[in-house]
């Protein structure tokens, strides 16, 4: 399926490095950035561009990325979403430490 045919949880399972994680896995991160049931279901090419960033977060949450290169990324999100990133982060650089 292409990109555009996928729904949000397919999207990231389609990834070679996270195929292999339970479903209640990568729903427990999406829900972590806010994803309810109903936009988990959506399909990629519907998503806005504040909804594809959270996306790219939970993917690179699941793959416990050693590095993240932000570029702008609270353009589309709101104030309580950029406070829970930063503090995502701040969790992150905590446990590296």
């Amino acid at each position: 399926a292409t990109l555009e045919e996928m729904d949000v949880v397919a999207y990231i399972l389609s990834d070679p490095l996270l195929a292999h994680l339970p479903r209640e896995e990568v729903h427990k991160a999406l829900s972590a950035v806010g994803f309810d049931d109903d936009m988990k279901t959506r399909l990629i090419t519907n998503l806005s561009g504040g909804w594809k960033m959270k996306l790219a977060l939970a993917r690179a949450m699941l793959l416990q990325a050693d590095v993240l290169l932000l570029d702008e990324p609270t353009n589309h999100m709101d104030t309580t979403n950029v406070a829970w990133l930063v503090n995502y982060l701040n969790t992150q650089v905590r446990r590296a430490s």
